[in-house]
């Protein structure tokens, strides 16, 4: 059961820990008048009355009023520049070059607690410490080799789909361009999410199919679903951000997801973060570790010819040979 956990929690974390997704609906109503009439009495035997001056004509009813025209629903690129704006603005993000983030995590179904430091710097370097229940877990990415280790696995170099997880999901500017790599995302308007009235956007034929929840109110990124990928299975991940928390970024003040709900395969993990720090980080810290720097100096295995037995291409019988003629015999 551990490593299920481990696994989940290890996979879940990383792809949340350095980027994270928001809604407002629009009601319209309408009223209908009802016009009464009085039925007339029944006429008594009375005497003529003197003739009724004729009522003047009544006024016309003013022309009812033009419906409101139906408020435009926002492109995916206008609402990104929307949550960038709410979370402090482009220039603030890009002012920073290095941060260093803790936080605690909580898996209470799984009896699991424990804390994490996050550590990444501009160009694209990461270092993330965890230790979960008792199980210490370090993953990295030095610009050009992502690795973990952990008590269970060991040391790995990670390759396929792990690796470009971890590039991918480790840029801590990733909310700034968080589309780029896909080539649809369509807005499928409001829908309830967490509680909120969210814009829902659909991000697919990228890395990795996403939605994204747009708040309508605050215009931050609310939650998201994706499909994390790892080189033998797909999980689907379950992002809540419940609450947003303000830090004195360099280039200015900035908003950073505070607490998040992460739930994959039917486990929840709570994840809050404790501190943000924007200072500079060693280089040292992201050098590779012994055991993965002499697992990645190791040359990768040569590709083999396929066997007889293992090729099941469609060849062409080849052309029978016609039997050699026997030798002429005189007469």
């Amino acid at each position: 059961m551990r490593p299920t956990r481990l696994t989940t929690a290890l996979v879940a974390f990383t792809s949340i820990a350095i980027a994270t997704a928001s809604g407002n609906a629009l009601a319209l109503g309408g009223a209908v008048a009802a016009a009464q009439t009085t039925p007339a009495a029944a006429p008594a035997t009375v005497a003529p009355a003197a003739p009724v001056a004729p009522a003047a004509p009544a006024a016309p009813a003013a022309p009812a009023a033009p419906a409101a025209p139906a408020a435009k629903t926002p492109t995916a690129d206008e609402l990104l520049k929307l949550h960038v704006a709410a979370i402090g603005g482009e220039a603030a993000h890009l002012a920073i070059k290095s941060i260093t983030t803790k936080n605690t995590i909580d898996m209470a179904a799984a009896g699991m607690k424990g804390t994490a430091i996050t550590q990444a710097v501009d160009p694209q370097q990461f270092l993330m410490t965890m230790n979960l229940g008792g199980i210490a877990i370090r993953q990295g990415f030095d610009g050009k080799v992502a690795w973990a280790i952990d008590s269970l696995q060991g040391p790995r170099v990670l390759d396929g789909r792990e690796a470009e997880r971890v590039r991918r999901d480790t840029d801590f500017r990733r909310d700034l361009g968080l589309f780029k790599d896909y080539a649809s995302v369509v807005v499928k308007g409001v829908r309830p999410f967490a509680g909120r009235d969210a814009f829902e956007v659909i991000a697919t034929k990228g890395p990795g199919d996403m939605t994204v929840f747009f708040d309508t109110e605050s215009h931050v990124i609310r939650g998201m679903n994706v499909v994390v990928e790892t080189n033998s299975v797909s999980m689907p991940v379950e992002t809540i951000i419940n609450e947003y928390r303000e830090f004195d970024g360099p280039g200015g003040k900035i908003k950073m997801p505070a607490r998040s709900e992460v739930t994959t395969n039917g486990q929840k993990m709570i994840v809050t973060t404790d501190d943000v720090q924007f200072g500079p980080i060693d280089e040292k810290v992201f050098a590779l570790p012994v055991e993965i720097a002499a697992l990645a100096a190791q040359p990768q295995p040569a590709a083999t010819a396929p066997t007889k037995a293992d090729d099941k291409s469609t060849v062409a019988p080849a052309k029978p040979v016609d039997a050699p003629k026997p030798p002429a015999t005189g007469k």
